[in-house]
């Protein structure tokens, strides 16, 4: 497990050196249109196409497949969780639009039925289209890993 940890702090870190600016500008707001332009002293302004940002992420897992004999699906919108997103972002309708992501998460099952210890999950999805996410997951109560499905959403936009 901690070599996963470390794997996924050194993949993010190598991942920020790609993005022209600070990937984290602007982290706990809306996405600035701004970061489109660039002012340079010769030309004027350039537009950027794309950019990367990292930006905080909730999921609602839609399914859950446990990867273990036999599988086992979770009943729908069993867990939800938190975490930070490292997000492709282009322009489209003069707006920041998030066209793929991939991000890390820490998941809490939504057992309601009793008096029951939290079931805690870390997983690494990916996401599309700004809602859909899929990914894996390694659960530390049931020690199993699992395949999961769900929505997403990283506050790119004001609400």
């Amino acid at each position: 497990m901690k070599k996963f940890i470390l794997s996924m702090v050194l993949v993010f870190t190598m991942l920020t050196g790609y993005s022209q600016d600070n990937p984290f500008k602007g982290f706990w707001g809306p996405v600035e249109k701004s970061l489109y332009t660039v002012r340079d002293r010769e030309t004027g302004v350039i537009t950027i196409p794309n950019f990367w940002l990292a930006r905080p992420f909730i999921s609602l897992s839609a399914i859950k497949l446990t990867l273990k004999s036999p599988v086992q699906v979770s009943p729908t919108f069993s867990s939800f969780g938190t975490g930070i997103s490292y997000s492709h972002f282009t322009e489209k309708v003069n707006e920041p639009y998030d066209d793929f992501g991939f991000n890390a998460l820490i998941l809490f099952e939504n057992n309601t039925g009793g008096v029951e210890p939290i079931n805690l999950s870390f997983a690494v999805t990916a996401s599309a289209l700004q809602y859909i996410n899929i990914g894996i997951g390694y659960s530390i109560g049931d020690k199993s890993l699992f395949a999961l499905m769900g929505i997403s959403y990283n506050f790119n936009k004001p609400i």
